[in-house]
């Protein structure tokens, strides 16, 4: 059976209503069976369908559909009935018919006929999960089917697709993906269009076992030949359409290749009509592009989406069972990520009675589970579970390591989470020691010139950085920007980790002309590309403007200024104190500039509030309204300019009479 779960849904079908098989039992003999199955009358029908073999030998090529018909029917009966040994019977003699007509009617025109009803047959027992029937079917399918004709090439196709997943229920792995592979070989250069669709399950379920072994960049072509064949043969919204980009999408995702992920998904979304309830498909692809957004590091687009969906399914959330539970996972990750500690205690209060629920104990959710609460802050009560953060990380990857390989991210993730907890807690070398074998796990999955694992180079070199291991971290850095120049797309999010990196290396090694260059590049990335929680972007902010007032870049604390005032603004109102003194600091850059109109029209603006602030008759007042006065003057504003200085006139005398009063 395929194991795209709905190839050939013509034919497809529950099996209370009509399964593949009951489609091409349609004789005097298949409706008399029929009536007896409707009755219950089980022993009747399996009656009726010995003694139509019994009276139908095989003696011509004619007889053989006839004899396929009462054997269909009696695996029929067997199904229904669960008779594992009737089965048995039914099946061996299929296997007699099979071997003689293989030696006495090779060439007879039924055979084709026999070999497509015989492929229903297989896909109705792989639906119940009964493979070692299907090889053994299939295998007799393949005997019957030796010639290249164009017409018996789809059923080839269909027959050692079922071979494969047969092969991948008894744990042969690499013998599935060499029957695959093989029929690929032989059948997508002559491919003709009464078989795309058959040929783009082969490619689709062989790079969902490429992907699933993290052999991602084979996997990504396979999923990229099925959706091109599948948007060859079926219209855009299409379940298998979809299907295909959603499992693409999966290994872009993987590879870090977040914009080509991002039109798949959009792709994916837009093939539903836009009233269309919510359906387990559509609700998977939004999940999807959740994550994809906090992998982008949008992260206020990723939050507003993922409460919505909440929102939108919390009414009923058993409904939708596991994709309840990873919508949950992801709100989970991203309020650690922008630091939102109520949701982080809530939803660590609600997984696990929802993993319990949906019976998903020792499973990969959670381990998932067990991974986002070994990285949440030390300080953050998150009872009834464990406070022993160190015990949920080694939990989570004895998990992992059960049903992942060796060599998937998020195990590569999971080290590197253990490594950050060990340097916290003083352990040092040993957290070294983790992040270089995540590392190096990295590049086994990816290659050591991939985006992913120059990704794994920026949390080895947070490492060094704590540790102050300064020359080790620049020589770390360097290399991942002689990789990224190389590479077609690294994530912003990435390229904000490898500049933010070098600065602070630059910095620590006396070189502030390069640690404010880098620095400023990075608030550039994370203004025009990214979406950080604003107190994380303004402390990026905040180092730059100190790196390159003290290099005299006043042109950088100019521009650094303005996006210090935006992220501002967007928590604060314009006469906010925070505000208006990030104001005052951009006026007197600006003035220091020479650019007096500019440092006029917003030292003016904030007067009023900093002066409030600093108390009128301070020093640091009365300096800046005497700064603010000249600013007007050499700006051409004279008479605001004479206003504000005869203000400052005015403290300043009252002051020195009061002075003078004392003495």
């Amino acid at each position: 059976m395929s194991l795209d779960d709905q190839i050939f849904r013509s034919l497809m079908g529950s099996f209370q209503t009509q399964t593949p098989l009951e489609t091409c039992l349609h004789g005097p003999l298949s409706r008399q069976v029929l009536l007896y199955l409707g009755e219950s009358k089980f022993d009747r029908a399996r009656e009726a369908c010995r003694s139509h073999l019994v009276g139908t030998p095989l003696n011509s090529p004619e007889q053989i559909l006839p004899r396929f018909e009462a054997i269909g029917n009696l695996v029929l009966i067997a199904l229904k009935t669960k008779d594992s040994l009737g089965l048995d019977w039914t099946l061996g003699t299929l296997k007699s018919d099979v071997d003689e007509i293989a030696t006495r009617f090779r060439n007879a025109d039924q055979i084709r006929e026999l070999c497509r009803q015989l492929v229903l047959m297989c896909e109705t027992m792989g639906s119940l999960r009964m493979w070692a029937s299907v090889k053994s079917v299939t295998r007799m399918v393949l005997r019957l089917l030796v010639d290249e004709k164009p017409p018996t090439q789809g059923l080839r196709i269909r027959a050692l697709n079922n071979l494969g997943s047969s092969l991948l229920s008894e744990n042969r792995i690499e013998d599935a993906a060499h029957v695959w592979q093989c029929a690929i070989k032989d059948y997508d250069p002559k491919l003709v269009d009464h078989c795309a669709a058959q040929l783009s399950t082969l490619h689709n379920n062989l790079g969902e076992l490429l992907r699933l072994q993290c052999r991602f960049a084979a996997a990504g072509k396979h999923h990229q030949r099925a959706l091109q064949l599948r948007l060859d043969t079926f219209p855009l919204d299409d379940p298998l359409v979809r299907q295909s980009r959603y499992n693409l999408a999966q290994v872009l995702i993987e590879t870090h290749a977040y914009d080509q992920a991002a039109l798949e998904v959009e792709a994916y979304l837009e093939s539903f009509p836009p009233d269309s309830e919510m359906t387990a498909d559509l609700l998977k692809g939004k999940i999807f592009q959740c994550r994809l957004l906090f992998k982008q590091g949008l992260f206020q687009s990723a939050e507003t989406q993922i409460n919505s969906l909440a929102r939108s399914i919390a009414k009923d959330e058993a409904r939708w069972g596991r994709q309840s539970v990873e919508l949950h996972l992801w709100r989970l990750a991203l309020a650690q990520r922008i630091g939102k500690a109520n949701v982080v205690q809530s939803e660590i209060a609600r997984l696990p009675e929802m993993i319990i629920s949906q019976r998903l104990e020792s499973s990969i959710h959670e381990g998932r589970l067990r991974y986002q609460i070994g990285q949440t802050d030390p300080e953050l009560d998150i009872s009834p579970m464990n406070a022993d953060r160190e015990h949920h990380l080694q939990t989570a990857l004895q998990l992992l390591r059960k049903r992942l390989v060796r060599t998937h991210p998020l195990m590569g993730n999971t080290i590197f989470a253990l490594a950050d907890l060990f340097q916290n807690t003083g352990r040092g070398q040993r957290a070294v020691q983790s992040a270089n074998g995540a590392v190096i796990l990295f590049g086994q999955t990816f290659g050591e010139t991939s985006a992913p694992y120059v990704y794994a180079m920026t949390r080895l070199g947070n490492l060094l950085e704590s540790q102050q291991q300064t020359s080790t971290l620049l020589k770390l850095m360097k290399q991942a920007v002689r990789i990224s120049r190389k590479l077609k797309y690294v994530p912003a999010l990435t390229q904000l980790q490898v500049l933010d990196l070098l600065s602070r290396a630059y910095e620590k090694l006396n070189n502030p002309r390069m640690a404010s260059y880098l620095a400023t590049a990075s608030i550039r990335i994370s203004s025009r590309q990214l979406e950080l929680p604003t107190g994380e972007e303004d402390l990026l902010v905040d180092r730059a403007i100190d790196l390159s007032e003290q290099v005299g870049h006043f042109d950088r604390v100019v521009e650094l200024l303005q996006r210090r005032i935006e992220l501002l603004t967007a928590e604060h109102h314009a006469n906010h104190p925070q505000v208006a003194s990030c104001v005052e600091q951009l006026g007197r850059a600006y003035a220091r500039q020479g650019k007096h109109a500019e440092a006029a029209e917003h030292l003016a603006n904030v007067l009023t509030v900093r002066c409030t602030d600093l108390g009128e008759e301070s020093p640091l007042a009365i300096e800046l309204m005497q700064l603010t006065a000249e600013e007007c003057r050499l700006a051409g504003m004279t008479e605001q300019a004479e206003e504000i200085h005869n203000r400052a006139q005015l403290i300043n005398d009252k002051s020195s009479h009061v002075l003078s009063d004392l003495l």
